[in-house]
């Protein structure tokens, strides 16, 4: 059996898990703040008289809590789901010791590693849907804010909170659309070409 992964796998595997552990705790605050949004939304009281009159500016609102709180809850659920398939990696490593030992130098991203490292089939389904459900919940959130402060605040405020969610979202939106998924598949050492600058090299021991 490998009783011991390469530390990189080590690393990439631990790095998810803690990703996964706190995105869990994260998604679970927003979902709750989504309830008590939602009850704040739905009562005349929290509107004044020109916001009475918007009746489908408020279904909106309604609508995009909603939609918030049933994405984090599922956000939730997906980093449980994927904390137990990171913690799986090591058992199915060790019982696939001669594939791995075949890899040799290994040109990849981070999920990539991992699913070399016989992380479920369905590794990268799952972390996919992690990440899009996470970011649309939280985007339906401030969507659902964003909202009640163009119905009932001063133009000024409207402004001003605009480009801070716009400030907000920034990093979020990068990480989720521009970071990189998609590498060369691993050679094994007698294919190994030379690598160019760009490229991601990790050495299996």
């Amino acid at each position: 059996l490998l009783d011991d992964l390469p530390k990189t796998v080590v690393s990439v595997r631990d790095g998810w898990q803690w990703a996964c552990s706190s995105g869990a705790v994260v998604s679970g605050l927003l979902a709750s703040v989504s309830a008590q949004l939602l009850g704040f939304f739905k009562a005349d009281s929290s509107f004044n008289a020109a916001g009475h009159s918007q009746k489908g500016a408020r279904d909106f609102l309604v609508a995009a809590c909603f939609m918030a709180l049933f994405l984090n809850i599922s956000a939730t659920i997906s980093s449980f789901i994927l904390i137990d398939i990171l913690g799986e990696i090591g058992f199915k490593a060790s019982t696939n010791e001669e594939d791995l030992k075949k890899l040799g130098k290994c040109e990849t991203t981070q999920d990539g590693l991992l699913s070399k490292f016989h992380a479920s089939p369905w590794w990268r389904y799952i972390l996919w849907h992690w990440l899009v459900t996470f970011y649309l919940g939280i985007l339906s959130l401030i969507i659902s804010v964003l909202t009640y402060v163009w119905m009932q605040e001063t133009k000024s405020t409207q402004a001003v909170m605009t480009v801070a969610v716009i400030l907000t979202l920034l990093p979020t939106t990068f990480w989720m659309f521009f970071r990189e998924f998609c590498a060369p598949k691993c050679r094994p050492k007698s294919q190994t070409r030379p690598q160019s600058p760009q490229n991601t090299s990790t050495t299996i021991p």
